[in-house]
Formats: structure tokens, sequence, C-alpha cells
């Protein structure tokens, strides 16, 4: 027995006196501390943060709220005013200080560990879309070039009033009339003679005629924009885009991450625009004569119908958002593709694309030195069927808003790179991975292979 305790107290380093006394019974060893792994614990705080981040810029701008799903927690906005733009810039400073405290330590970039794959990912696309936030702030300050777009978001956050005309109106309703009949009286002191161009102008109609119905029932504010679109119509504007090559190039940079040579950019999509009409001609041709006008009806209907859902379901974080409007119609594109009930289907989002390098043609030559939209047009001509009009509303498109454009021929080009007949797998992984801007979904998905899942302990905190 002695023999044993020795060997036992070797064995649990322990007094071997203390083992005799007790019959050299083994004795209770000390409960270790739990390690906490820090790596672990970063990914537990990220996950419970990350969604209050992005309360917060919803916050600071309520078109950031429309982008969620719906029922995703979030109110529908009510009366924002997009013209605060000091508020909404201390609003992007909270943000930016809040994802500050949230973001990794330094130290920890450098871990070999993937469990943090995810989380850089995410924290990267917070800090990007802070900057796109950013962006469109400091340009909507630009009265009267961005007046469209500040029109617009009242038209998209304001609900639409269930009063009469005539009807008395609540003191909170008086009170938001008047702010809305300051903001337009605001808006139309800063036009001057030549400070738009004429597709401006006929933009900012647009977007003018679309607010009527949220003023239906406030006569202050209805008076203010009735004197708006007949100032319009007696404005004198420029002949062309007012835009440029750097001012145009520097917001693809920030909102698809991809940096234009402008040398190569033409060149570049007018590649692309070659192969998806030889794709396209080789599946119209086998198609009867109403089989082929359907089809390019349907392409027309993709392109002119603007942005649909597109929002990856399984996504997670930023990339669970609606994309942004400079990518949501290269956006709704992809998804098409992706999502086509059959070769018909796909011929027609494939002859969509094609037409979505022609508005980027169009939009790059209108940044260019010869901003003639007639010389832009004679560059390339649409596949699919589309009414004049319409037809109309896309060259303004690619006038006024060139980075929706080109994202759509950029986005072609994405899915083209590895060649046409994997296009539509490609388009799927796209659709799967969700809203980021191209470089990182070009990085991260289509090259690099799609993020990790999240690991048990962060999907059990996010609970």
């Amino acid at each position: 027995m002695r023999v044993a305790c020795v060997s036992r107290a070797l064995a649990l380093s322990v007094p071997l006196g203390v083992l005799l006394a007790t019959g050299c019974a083994p004795t209770a060893m000390p409960a270790e501390e739990p390690v906490v792994d820090p790596i672990v614990t970063y990914a537990r705080a990220f996950a419970l943060s990350e969604r209050a981040l992005l309360e917060e810029l919803a916050d600071a701008d309520a078109r950031v709220a429309l982008r969620f799903a719906p029922g995703g927690g979030l109110p529908h906005p009510t009366r924002f005013d997009p013209f605060q733009f000091d508020t909404r810039s201390l609003g992007l400073d909270l943000v930016e200080s809040d994802l500050g405290r949230s973001a990794l330590p330094p130290w920890m970039t450098f871990s070999p560990r993937g469990a943090l794959t995810v989380q850089l990912l995410e924290q990267d696309l917070l800090y990007r879309m802070l900057d796109e936030e950013r962006a469109r702030l400091e340009a909507e300050r630009e009265l009267p070039r961005r007046a469209a777009a500040l029109v617009r978001a009242l038209a998209d956050t304001w609900p639409k009033t269930a009063l009469r005309r005539d009807a008395p109106l609540r003191t909170e309703d008086a009170e938001a009339d008047g702010l809305v009949a300051w903001r337009l009286s605001q808006l139309r002191e800063s036009i001057t003679p030549y400070s738009l161009s004429a597709m401006d102008r006929d933009d900012l109609a647009d977007a003018a005629r679309s607010l009527e119905p949220r003023l239906e029932a406030f006569s202050g504010s209805h008076g203010q924009l009735d004197l708006l679109e007949e100032q319009l119509e007696v404005t004198l504007v420029a002949p062309f885009s007012l835009a440029d090559w750097e001012e145009v190039a520097a917001d693809v940079h920030t909102y698809l991450g991809v940096t234009l040579e402008p040398e190569r950019v033409d060149a570049t999509l007018q590649g692309v625009e070659l192969a998806l009409r030889q794709q396209a001609e080789v599946g119209l041709s086998l198609l009867s004569t109403e089989e082929r006008y359907g089809t390019r009806r349907l392409a027309g209907k993709l392109l002119t119908d603007g942005p649909r859902t597109c929002r990856a379901t399984l996504a997670t974080g930023a990339r669970a958002l609606e994309p942004p409007p400079e990518r949501a119609r290269a956006c709704a594109l992809v998804h098409a593709l992706a999502t086509a009930p059959d070769e018909l289907g796909e011929l027609a989002a494939l002859l969509a694309l094609h037409d979505g390098c022609v508005l980027a043609r169009w939009a790059v030559a209108m940044a260019g030195p010869v901003k003639d939209p007639a010389h832009a047009r004679s560059l390339a001509g649409l596949a699919a069927v589309v009414a004049p009009e319409e037809e109309g509303r896309l060259l303004r498109l690619a006038a006024t808003h060139p980075v929706e454009a080109i994202a759509m021929g950029l986005a072609a080009d994405m899915l083209l790179r590895t060649g046409p007949g994997r296009a539509v797998s490609r388009a799927r992984a796209w659709s799967a991975f969700g809203n980021a801007p191209f470089d990182v979904v070009e990085g991260a998905l289509l090259f690099a292979g799609p993020p990790l899942p999240r690991s048990r302990q962060v999907q059990a905190a996010a609970r």
C-alpha cells in the first residue's frame, strides 16, 4: 500500500503524508479558472454591437432605415429633414466614434485564427458604409445640382398625409408644412441661370412630382412645390452635363470600390458589351419571332422598372441591407440573372446586362470631354425593347446618375470575367453574398471564396 501511495503522490503532486492519513484516497483538485479567449470575446462583443451601429446610421439618415428588411425592427422613418446637413454630420461622427470602440484591436488583425473572418469583413463594410454616407452628405450640400436627391429623400421618407387638402392641420402637421415650405423655398433660391444642366432640371422636376402625393394636405409646402415647378420651366440651363470625369471617378471609387482608368474603361465596357451581344444573339436565334420579341420586352422591363429588392436573406450585418442607390440597379440585374426561372429569363437578364453596359458607356462619354448626349448614343444602342420616352429617361440616368449606370457595366464585367458560361453561377454566388462594394465582392467571394460562417459562440451571442 505504501508503494501505491507513493506512486499516487507522485502522480498527483500532493504530499505523501496526506495520502497515508486518508487511506491513500485522492483529494479534490482546486478548480481551474476558465481561460478567456480574447478573440471569442471580441467576436461576441462585435456581434452585439453591429446591429446598434447600423441603427445609428439609420438615425443619421432615414434613407438607410429603408434598406433594412421589412419587419426588421425599424419603424418606417417619418418626416426626415435631409437639409439638416450639420445634424447629419454629427450623427455620422457618433457612428464613427462608437464603431472605433467596437473595432478589432490592431494586435488582433495579425491573428492566424480564422474565427474573425466574418467580423473583419463586416467591420470593414461598416467603415465603407460610413464613408459612403459621408460622401453623400457632402455631395448633397451642393445645391442645386444635388437637389433632386434631397427632394426624393422627402418623398421616400415622409408618410402620405391622410388629411384632405382643405382640412385644418394639427399643430405637428402645420409645423411640418412650414418646414417643407421653407426647404423648398431655399432650394428655389439656390437655382440660378446655368446652375443646372437640362437633364439635371428634368431630373429635379421628376423628383418634385414624386413629392406631390406627400403634400396633398399641406397648402404652404404644396404652394412652394408649384412655384419650384414653374421656376424650372423658365430657368436657363446648361445644354450638357456639368459633371466632370474626376468627380465621377471619385464617386465610383467611393461607392463601387473601383478605380477607373479613363483611357481603358470604355474599351473594357465595349468588350463586355460585345461578348454579351454575341451570347444573346445565339440564344435569340433559337427562338420564334414572338419569343424573341417577348424576351427583349422582358429585358426592357428589367432595365426600366428600376431597382427591386435584391437583399441577401442569409447574409449578416451590412451585407443583409438593400444596396445604396449607386449599386441598386446593378444589384437588381445580378439578382435577375441569379433568380431567372428558365432559360428565357436568363436570356432576358443577359440582354438587360448588355444594355447596362451601353448605359455605362453613355455615362462615361458624357463625363468626358465630349458631353453631347447625341455623341454618347452613337457609341452603342440598346438591345432591349423600350419605349422612346423610356430610352430618354435611361439616357438622363446616365447623365445625372453616372455611378448607377457605370455600376451596371462593371457588374456585367465581373460576371463575365471567367467566361460567359459561368455568368449565372457567379450571379448566384454574388446574390447570396449580399450588399457590398464591388471590390469586396470580387475579393471576398468571386475569387477568394465565400466568407466563413459565424462561429457557434458568435451566433449564440447574437441571439
